[in-house]
């Protein structure tokens, strides 16, 4: 009997929807259950990873990259978020590789951009770090976490003024941000 065509596409759409509201044990059978079909399983293992690490299980979501990398060695979001799961793991250099290597392969994509600035300021590259996030905003001027994050370290180095502004834009882009607003109340209000 053959398997019917549509099974791994609806497991797929089930750990999406299940992903959604945080049901990770069941995103992560149907994830697997889609990995079957041939045609989906570099996306489902990538599913998976982004499941694993959304439960804090870093190793399981690394596994989980690189087997989707092994199957689809182009893969520029995946390097991505390996490159977020290899920082947690602590594998600086490890992640750094990684992310130079996804913006090689899609040099706008925001999220390799937004990644790649942590491990540089691990190594205190802070000024590299920064032209990152702003090439994350270049990228995707709507995706509020880099404009926070150029915010602090904007702040850290005593550019209020440009901090406020780069804290007022992710609060524009997502009015409920705690992070930020405490931030932007932290430097006070702008000098006359």
């Amino acid at each position: 009997m053959a398997a019917d065509a549509s099974y791994g596409p609806a497991q797929f759409r089930l750990g999406e929807a299940s992903l959604a509201r945080q049901k990770f044990d069941r995103a992560l059978a149907a994830f697997e259950a889609a990995a079957g079909d041939a045609e989906l399983r570099p996306e489902a293992l990538f599913k998976i990873g982004d499941t694993r690490e959304r439960q804090g299980q870093h190793r399981q979501a690394i596994a989980a990259y690189r087997e989707a990398l092994d199957l689809k060695p182009t893969y520029p979001q995946v390097r991505a978020e390996l490159c977020s799961a290899l920082l947690r793991e602590g594998q600086v250099e490890a992640a750094l590789a990684e992310c130079r290597r996804a913006i090689r392969e899609q040099p706008d994509l925001a999220r390799a951009h937004y990644y790649l600035a942590f491990p540089l300021y691990r190594k205190g590259l802070v000024d590299a770090a920064i032209e990152e996030l702003r090439a994350a905003i270049r990228s995707d001027a709507a995706f509020a976490e880099p404009h926070y994050w150029l915010g602090t370290l904007l702040a850290e180095r005593g550019d209020k003024d440009a901090a406020r502004a780069a804290f007022g834009e992710a609060l524009r882009l997502r009015p409920v941000y705690d992070e930020a607003e405490i931030a932007l109340r932290k430097l006070g209000p702008a000098a006359p």
